[in-house]
């Protein structure tokens, strides 16, 4: 292959990789942020268990699960969906982001299929008050 040729390849590379949606990045957050404990959100009730940087959780649209981490105020994780035959529902599994607000009362972002983590729509979430 001829050196413009190779250039070309390379940069088409570079294009379609740049292609695939990625979460923005993150910015300083103060520390003691626990994500855990239930959340109104997009896709129903979720509950999260945030021990250390790791997130985990259950989301109640089609028995979803979420795993992740905190980075900064980011939540990066994956989601996930299991097959139900009943309903004729195909497994589904992405990933996703949500920005944490400073007060750690709503998380806001973007989710995607496979490996992006944008493209599918916006996940919104805010804590439930307390005693509900």
């Amino acid at each position: 292959m001829g050196r413009a040729a190779t250039t070309l390849a390379v940069v088409l590379m570079a294009v379609g990789c740049a292609a695939v949606p990625g979460h923005p990045d993150p910015r300083p957050m103060a520390g003691g942020v626990d994500l855990s404990g239930r959340w109104t959100s997009t896709w129903g009730t979720m509950t999260l268990r945030h021990e250390g940087f790791e997130v985990t959780g259950s989301v109640a649209y089609r028995n979803g699960t979420l795993e992740g981490v905190v980075d900064g105020d980011l939540l990066i994780f994956r989601w996930s969906q299991p097959r139900n035959r009943d309903q004729g529902v195909l497994a589904a599994e992405g990933r996703g982001w949500m920005r944490i607000a400073p007060d750690a009362s709503a998380l806001d972002g973007a989710w995607g299929y496979r490996d992006r983590y944008e493209g599918g729509g916006v996940w919104q979430a805010e804590r439930w008050a307390d005693g509900e």
